[in-house]
């Protein structure tokens, strides 16, 4: 068995023609990138696959790490109920599930939904009929605030200029 020193650099592109190099410097080691390819395959791969598992192991510790915050919350959540039911603080679990209600709520407005909402009310405050030719800023608004316990669906969302919707606050209509 010949060692891949042994091989002459350029020797396996001769089946190659249409990658064969031209000119002058032909055959010699500064156009032989084929050739160090080809005799440090097994280095090559070994590169690639390390690069793979960096790229993997960074993924793996992004969604471990979002992993170990949810952990987390659920921890925060389980250790106020025990308190909870140790010192009868019921209103601390209260106020934290509502917390992470409206958290949760407000996440679930994205630009997707907010598009299709204005796209459904024509593109017009429904209490003004403003338009943003008009030269206002539209907002999607929570017709039952996610505060009084509204949820991010469409039946609950409609289009308000910027006037209406800060003059509308938090209020139930």
């Amino acid at each position: 068995m010949k060692r891949n020193d042994d091989i002459p650099p350029l020797a396996f592109l001769a089946a190659y023609p249409a990658i064969k190099p031209k000119g002058p410097k032909a055959g010699t080691a500064e156009l032989n990138v084929f050739g160090w390819i080809v005799n440090n395959f097994p280095w090559v791969l070994l590169g690639i696959a390390v690069l793979c598992f960096i790229f993997a192991a960074i993924g793996s510790a992004k969604r471990s790490r979002e992993h170990a915050e949810r952990v987390a919350r659920m921890e925060k959540l389980r250790s106020m109920e025990e308190s909870a039911r140790r010192n009868s603080f019921q209103g601390d679990i209260e106020s934290y599930r509502h917390t992470m209600f409206v958290r949760q709520q407000r996440a679930l407005m994205n630009d997707s939904l907010r598009y299709d909402i204005l796209k459904r009310d024509n593109f017009r405050c429904k209490i003004c009929g403003a338009t943003a030719s008009d030269g206002v800023k539209l907002h999607v608004d929570h017709i039952i605030p996610v505060s009084k316990g509204g949820r991010t669906e469409p039946s609950n969302l409609r289009t308000l200029c910027e006037r209406c919707n800060m003059g509308k606050g938090a209020k139930l209509e």
